[in-house]
């Protein structure tokens, strides 16, 4: 059985070679890097572990993806066996999408401004027949602005959404509580204030809210490309603490390889920069996490001494 926290060289080499696979189909190819080979022969590690590892990286239906891709027409049977979490992944995607239409429905007839983060964004986004599969998420996060929560949460609550509203402390959280949908919708809800712990800085949700474009669902907005990626450098190696511990996850290094794939994507060098504002252990994580997506991705790294 593979060990999910270090799975075997093997094992890893392949889970990469599928989310190249996935990647390279999904976002377009990166420069300087030769595409991703078919798999040739048999596959060389076990099928339940290779989708137990992607699973608890937050990548399942990608590696499948990536793995059906790489098999071309030899998938026959994995092709079977992976249809059944693939099938599961796109109902859930679809079920996601509804339900933040419902929320961009319910918050711009209150008049509140939201802008969808992290996997909300990447829904938002997306056309309503196709949305997204691959970004595993359990929650929704839309940032609003202090003086818009109030009446967020009294719109939400009219339409069912309940919660536990007596916890939050204004003084100290950067999120409310989170808010759970009525019926069988699949996500709870969380209103950010901010984006962390941390107030001010280059992600400040005033100038983060206003630099926010429309997005394919009434009522929300999306971040810029370049507050996106910010975003995720800080949750990812910040506020989880994967800097300090030296760890990464592939789902983060999924919403990288997106993000950066982008016409309007800064270079990592700008990120870096722009994150020495939050502190210097900010900036440090954005280059140590750019180098570990040129390992990932198996790209040329900008900068050898990172």
């Amino acid at each position: 059985m593979a060990d999910l926290t270090a799975p075997s060289p093997v094992l890893r080499e392949e889970v990469l070679r599928c989310l190249r696979a996935f990647a390279w189909d999904a976002f377009g190819p990166l420069p300087g890097a030769a595409p991703p080979p078919r798999l040739d022969g048999k596959l060389p590690v076990p099928l339940t572990d290779l989708l137990r590892v992607a699973e608890y990286e937050g990548v399942t239906e990608a590696v499948a993806a990536g793995l059906l891709r790489r098999l071309g027409d030899q998938a026959g049977a994995a092709a079977m066996l992976l249809e059944g979490p693939r099938r599961l992944a796109r109902a859930k995607a679809r079920a996601y999408r509804a339900e933040l239409a419902d929320l961009g429905r319910i918050l711009s007839g209150a008049g509140v401004v939201a802008v969808a983060l992290k996997g909300a964004a990447m829904l938002a986004e997306a056309e309503a027949e196709t949305p997204p599969a691959w970004r595993d998420m359990i929650d929704l996060d839309l940032l609003v602005a202090p003086d818009a929560l109030a009446p967020a949460v009294k719109a939400l609550q009219a339409e069912g959404w309940t919660g536990d509203v007596a916890a939050f402390s204004p003084s100290t959280d950067y999120h409310f509580p989170a808010l759970f949908p009525p019926g069988d919708a699949p996500a709870t809800t969380e209103l950010h204030l901010r984006l962390g712990w941390r107030k001010g800085g280059p992600l400040a949700p005033e100038g983060l809210i206003a630099r926010a474009g429309p997005s394919a669902i009434a009522g929300l907005r999306t971040p810029s490309t370049a507050d996106r990626i910010a975003h995720l450098v800080l949750h990812a190696q910040i506020s989880d603490r994967r800097f300090a511990r030296g760890t990464a996850r592939l789902r983060d290094g999924l919403d990288w390889r997106m993000l950066t794939a982008r016409a309007d994507a800064p270079d990592t060098a700008r990120i870096a920069a722009v994150l020495r504002g939050a502190g210097a252990q900010a900036g440090q994580g954005a280059e140590a996490f750019a180098a570990l997506q040129a390992l990932i991705w198996d790209a040329p790294c900008a900068d050898a001494a990172w």
